[in-house]
């Protein structure tokens, strides 16, 4: 216990005036510093109502001049190029492919060579050929098999009944590497 003075009714009346000045004190602060705020975006605003208007300027006289057709011609044309260039891509990995299971293939004389996409991530390879000998033909199927991870080579065992002069047709199922 506090010992003052004064009554208790007049010490909850100071009590109710110092709250009451603290509230109004507070409330003047945010509204301060609401003003503050308002006064520092207040030149965004302008700039951001300028630029909108000299964008809407510029499309209004791109329109008046006809260049808007022309810039829609230009996108177009790019646009088709770059479909082009997606496409080489892919033609490129398809390339390398090729030239991957042609650099693997030893004494052993392809005769065909067939490209199928069974998906955007997989392709199946047919290779027709001519193996000197049997040896030469597992060896083939084991290179290839060590080409990429997951490639799977289907030879039909009835391609091995023969030991010199195999004709055979395998199957090579490769997945594609991933295009940027």
């Amino acid at each position: 216990m506090h010992p003052t003075f004064l009554p208790d009714n007049e010490r909850r009346l100071l009590r109710r005036e110092y709250v009451t000045r603290l509230v109004i004190v507070i409330c003047l602060a945010l509204s301060f510093s609401g003003l503050v705020g308002l006064a520092g975006l207040f030149p965004a605003f302008v700039q951001a109502l300028s630029e909108k208007k000299s964008i809407l300027n510029s499309i209004a006289s791109l329109d008046e001049d006809g260049e808007s057709s022309k810039m829609v011609k230009e996108l177009s044309a790019d646009s088709h190029l770059l479909a082009f260039l997606n496409l080489s891509a892919d033609e490129a990995i398809l390339s390398k492919i090729i030239q991957e299971t042609v650099n693997v293939r030893g004494p052993i004389k392809i005769t065909s060579l067939t490209i199928e996409r069974r998906s955007t991530t997989t392709a199946a390879i047919i290779l027709r050929g001519v193996s000197p000998t049997r040896q030469n033909l597992l060896s083939f199927k084991s290179r290839l098999e060590d080409l990429a991870q997951g490639s799977i080579v289907i030879l039909p065992l009835s391609e091995l009944v023969s030991s010199t002069d195999i004709r055979f047709s395998l199957e090579l199922n490769r997945s594609l590497p991933q295009t940027i």
